[in-house]
Order: C-alpha cells, then structure tokens, then sequence
C-alpha cells in the first residue's frame, strides 16, 4: 500500500505523526547510502581530503543517531575509515578516529583487532602507525586487555614522536571511560610506562619534540590514577614536580593539572605539598605558567627531600631556557635555596 499526503495535508497539519513517518520511511532508509552516490571523480580531487572528511563526519553522525544502518552499510564505513586512517593528513586522521570511535556503539569491533593491532608495528609505515595509534584509543570494547597491552609495547618501542604520542592519548583516552578495572598488574605497567616518558627529551630540527611525549603523558596519568597502586605514585610525582618548573610554559601548566590531579587522590601526600596544590587549585594555570610566580612559589618545596633531586634538575633545565624573564627568574630560586639542597647535585648528570 502507498500513503500519498498532499501539500494541502501537509499545511493543514491533518497528518499524524505516524503517517508522516511511514511517508518518510525510505527516505530514512536510504541516508545509510549516500556515501555510495559520491561520484569516484571526487575522492581522487584536489579536494579529497575535504570529500574524506566531509564523508567520515557523515559516518560518525549517522552512527550515533537512532537511524537504522544495515550490517552491509556499516561494513563499507569501516572500509573507508580503514583506507582514511592511513592518510597523510593527521585531519583525517581525526575524523577517521572519531568515525571509527561511532561505529562501535553500533558493532562489536574486537573482531578486527587481529588485522588492526599489527598495524601498529615497525614494519608499517609512521603515517599508518600514526593514524591507527590515534583511532584505536576511540573505539569501545567489552574488554580493553589486549589493545591495551599492544598500545604500551607501541609507547615502549615507537620512535615516531606523534605515533607515540597518540598512542599515550588513546590509553589515556580509554582509561577516562573505564569505570572499572580488574588487573591490577596491567595498571602497574602502564603506569611505569607512561612515568618514563615524562623522561622524553627528544629533540629534532623543530625543537623539543619530545615535550609532546611529556605532556600527553601527563594528562594520560590522570584517568588512570583511580586505577593505579600507591607504591610507584612518590616517583612519578616527583618527575611531575620537575616539570612544573620546566623552561616551557605549555609543559608546566600540563604538569601543574596533573600534579593536583594525582595529589588530590593520594592519601599519603605530605602536609607541605597538599598546601601547596590547596594554593594552586586556587590561582589555577596562571601559577604555573608564569615564571615568576611559579618558582618562588615551589622553591619551599625542595625542603622535602625525596623530590629534591628531580625538582634541582627541573631549575637547572629552566636555567638553559631561553627567554629572556625565564633565565633570571629560575636562577634566581636555585641560588635562593638553603644549601643543604645541593648536596644531591653530584648525582645529576
């Protein structure tokens, strides 16, 4: 049977909602399509990039709408994030991972983790290890365990600065929607994992690279605090301490989020440092990313001797900075400190 309604009908408003719906119906059954009418002219235009992006944001919606989508469709739209995912343009490469991230409200995609994961591998090349790190941390899953274990190996092994990076913002990404974790040993690796990249101090012709690697595993630690034993936090957050009185802003005030982040969750903090996240909760970012504020303001914390060591390292590297306020000022706080406090820099390399 065919409904026709007129534009009489229409006007009138003598149309229910449900007969309007059933009018409408193909035409809802037919959105899933439309990616099937691009012409193939304009996936290989100078504008194919805008095309891919324009088609993987149309996936995400269409995704994380009501409209129906068939198992069919939904397997052409992990065929194009496939084939985008692997592109050069790290936009894509975003809307890739979002579109990816959409599908799997809608299908279980732990199926394709065997032919995903070794793309994460030395032997593919850094555009598609770049692009897989990134997507791979949006999609939802029943169990993370294995994608988890593949994505800490890719941080362990990767020297690729952004692949590495993305791969620490995805673990990152999915410990911020986990609400329960049952392996204890698994927390703990990645913990110790994404402690040494606050280490990271690569550096290549477009400068400190490696500030990427800090930062990301800065806001990575984070969601996994609720997760994580209390017996590795004392060092991890004395190298977050040393970040915060780093020679780059941005590294700073990353690393001031995270040090009251973690603080507020560890219960053996001591009275000293729990005063002073009380003071930077209150200024929030502008302490940490002003020099002048932020030196002085953390020099009263070299009095606790367990940090000691990586705070001196963090002066000293502020002291090679090369802004013209950042050099007296971070000078300045390691001349002013009690010289009880540089018994320890013999061991700084």
């Amino acid at each position: 049977m065919t409904l026709t309604i007129s534009r009489d009908d229409l006007v009138s408003d003598s149309v229910s909602n449900e007969e309007l719906f059933l009018c409408e119906t193909p035409l809802i059954e037919n959105i899933q399509h439309c990616l099937d009418k691009l012409p193939a002219y304009t996936k290989k235009s100078v504008h194919a990039s805008l095309v891919a992006t324009s088609s993987l944001y149309f996936v995400r919606c269409i995704c994380n709408s009501e409209l129906p989508i068939s198992r069919d469709t939904l397997t052409s739209y992990i065929k194009l994030i496939e084939t985008s995912v692997q592109k050069g343009t790290e936009a894509v490469q975003q809307a890739s991972s979002l579109a990816l991230g959409a599908v799997s409200h809608r299908i279980d995609l732990s199926i394709y983790l065997t032919e995903w994961l070794p793309h994460l591998r030395h032997k593919t090349n850094f555009t598609a290890r770049r692009g897989w790190t990134m997507a791979l941390g949006h999609i939802e899953l029943q169990s993370y365990i294995t994608l988890l274990l593949a994505l800490c190996e890719s941080i362990l092994s990767e020297k690729d600065i952004e692949a590495k990076r993305n791969a620490i913002q995805s673990v990152g990404l999915i410990f911020s929607r986990l609400t329960y974790w049952e392996d204890p040993a698994i927390v703990t690796r990645i913990w110790s994992t994404l402690t040494d990249c606050l280490d990271d101090y690569t550096v290549d012709q477009r400068g400190d690279v490696g500030s990427w690697i800090r930062i990301a595993a800065c806001e990575a630690l984070v969601p996994l605090m609720k997760f994580s034993s209390q017996e590795n936090v004392e060092k991890t957050i004395g190298k977050i301490l040393r970040l915060c009185v780093e020679k780059m802003d941005r590294v700073r005030t990353v690393a001031g989020r995270t040090l009251c982040a973690i603080v507020r969750q560890w219960p053996v903090s001591e009275e000293s440092l729990l005063e002073f996240v009380g003071t930077a909760k209150q200024t929030g970012d502008e302490l940490f990313s002003t020099p002048s504020k932020v030196y002085s303001s953390m020099a009263s914390l070299l009095s606790l001797e367990c940090y000691r060591k990586e705070m001196l390292t963090g002066f000293l590297i502020s002291a090679g900075g090369l802004g013209e306020s950042l050099v007296p000022t971070s000078s300045l706080y390691q001349i002013d400190v009690d010289s009880d406090c540089f018994d320890c820099l013999g061991g700084l390399s």
